[in-house]
């Protein structure tokens, strides 16, 4: 059922910001900006014929409105990276109409993994990899609807929430495995030589 992984994605989400965050206006900010994504997601408008859901254009406006803070050259380099992510997930969905057997196997994860994998390699930060990402996702969505116009005119149905969803926890898990990693390989060249004195 399409909409499932988002919402229980959302859910978790708020969970953890709600019980494992430390107290502050940055916890308060997520909980309510979460509970409002879960609370707009099920809800559309129309506009010249297409219909646009209200929690793909929240995600849309505020994953784009860190970049304001962006340099010009940074700017223009994330703005690159959004379109080839966008243009990816458009390519992806063109592969699956050819081949629309594998969308009963590992459907969204078979276009979620690419388009991380692109990700991993354009952008360094872990806010501007979800950001760029989301954005990117976005992009590709709008793209997609406009060039099978004749088929869906819906800018974020549910089967793209439940991708974007998906791309979100996967870019957060693998960057605090990154971390993770990180220190555990500070910790042991810190003790190595020690060991070697010995």
């Amino acid at each position: 059922m399409e909409g499932i992984l988002f919402y229980w994605l959302a859910w978790m989400s708020w969970i953890f910001v709600s019980f494992l965050m430390r107290k502050g206006k940055e916890r308060t900010f997520l909980n309510f900006g979460i509970l409002l994504l879960i609370c707009v997601s099920s809800n559309s408008f129309q506009f010249d014929g297409y219909t646009i859901n209200w929690g793909f254009l929240m995600l849309i406006f505020c994953c784009a409105f860190p970049l304001k803070e962006l340099s010009v050259s940074s700017l223009i380099y994330h703005i690159f990276s959004v379109m080839i992510i966008g243009m990816s997930y458009v390519l992806l969905h063109i592969y699956l109409l050819f081949d629309p057997a594998i969308l009963l196997i590992i459907h969204p994860w078979m276009v979620v993994f690419p388009l991380l994998f692109i990700t991993h390699f354009l952008v360094r930060s872990l806010p501007m990899r979800l950001y760029t990402t989301i954005l990117g996702m976005g992009v590709g969505e709008c793209l997609q609807t406009l060039v099978f116009q004749s088929f869906d005119q819906t800018f974020g149905d549910t089967s793209s929430l439940d991708a974007i969803a998906l791309a979100t926890g996967l870019t957060i898990l693998f960057g605090l495995i990154g971390r993770l990693v990180n220190k555990m390989r500070v910790l042991y060249e810190r003790q190595f030589p020690k060991r070697l004195s010995k």
